[in-house]
């Protein structure tokens, strides 16, 4: 089975953030199995569910969303989505599927 293992970022992501400082995720973050033996990465529908399932895999290692008046715990938790998302997309170097994570038009692409 073909899947790409995505790490959350949450401690990462904290303070380390606001100081300048780059930061890894520990050894000991939350993990998710994101499988992609099953589609086709070359055709746009393809990439857009792997798109999806990265996204969903990234909310649940990165935890479930504060409440909504808890701001700078809710731009913690976007960030860590998002930086999750951008780091298993660089591993999965699949050329539509960052191109549609970079929000290009994939059809586009599958056409060349």
């Amino acid at each position: 089975m073909k899947a790409l293992l995505l790490t959350g970022l949450i401690a990462a992501l904290a303070a380390p953030a606001a100081a300048g400082v780059h930061a890894t995720a520990p050894s000991d973050a939350p993990t998710a199995a994101v499988r992609h033996d099953d589609l086709n990465l070359n055709g746009p529908a393809g990439a857009e569910v792997m798109l999806s399932r990265l996204h969903h895999a990234a909310r649940k290692v990165c935890g479930p969303a504060p409440l909504t008046q808890e701001i700078a715990a809710n731009q913690r938790h976007r960030a860590c989505v998002r930086e999750t998302v951008d780091i298993a997309v660089a591993k999965l170097n699949a050329p539509l599927v960052t191109a549609r994570h970079n929000g290009r038009d994939s059809a586009v692409l599958a056409a060349r």
